[in-house]
């Protein structure tokens, strides 16, 4: 949906008296559109994470690897996400003198926040999954050097009930595909809310 308005946005703005472009336009290329492009990044890379969530291993090098994938995308989703709200800021910033082109401009800036809030929160989930993962996957290790050393001394293993296992646990995969579903489905209403505020403001500037 937003790759369709995005497009329209691709093509190069109106100009006055031919060498300077109108401030909404300008407002337009400069914020909107760098802006609605990290949000079409976002929904891929969260969409992409949703997938590796789902189909997670719990343990052993698949497990470690799977959670490298996740800690990467969340990273991506962090920078980007920071990038999207400086753009929502700038506009927020943004005066035109023009009391009807300014209420346009605060209007998408309100349907944009929306959006990025409600990737905010799937990256949240994401964040707190492969930060969970990373715990599990240390008390795993940990567990193994303590049972390797009970064993060479002759103590018997440790105790299950005192492991780092037992406060630590991989997300189990079959839960995680609904985590952020919810989120989602706020953000498919969000970007569908911002087309009637955004699809006139496009039309003016093609």
């Amino acid at each position: 949906m937003l790759a369709i308005v995005l497009t329209y946005l691709s093509a190069q703005p109106p100009t006055i008296i031919t060498t300077r472009s109108s401030p909404l336009c300008t407002a337009v290329r400069d914020v909107i559109a760098p802006a609605l492009g990290g949000m079409i990044f976002q929904d891929r890379i969260i969409a992409q994470g949703e997938a590796l969530m789902r189909d997670m291993k719990t343990a052993g090098d698949a497990f470690t690897l799977d959670n490298v994938h996740l800690g990467t995308d969340v990273y991506h989703l962090a920078a980007n996400n920071i990038a999207i709200h400086h753009d929502i800021d700038h506009l927020r910033e943004m005066k035109l003198d023009d009391p009807k082109t300014d209420a346009e401009l605060g209007e998408l800036r309100v349907r944009l926040q929306a959006i990025a809030d409600s990737q905010a929160a799937s990256l949240n989930i994401m964040s707190g999954i492969a930060q969970s993962n990373d715990l599990a996957d240390i008390a795993s290790v940990g567990n193994e050097a303590a049972t390797a050393i009970s064993g060479d001394r002759g103590i018997g293993a440790p105790n299950e009930g005192a492991s780092l296992a037992s406060i630590a646990s991989p997300v189990q995969p079959g839960r995680v595909g609904g985590l952020i579903a919810q989120d989602d489905r706020n953000t498919q209403a969000a970007e569908k809310a911002l087309l009637p505020a955004l699809l006139p403001v496009v039309n003016r500037c093609r």
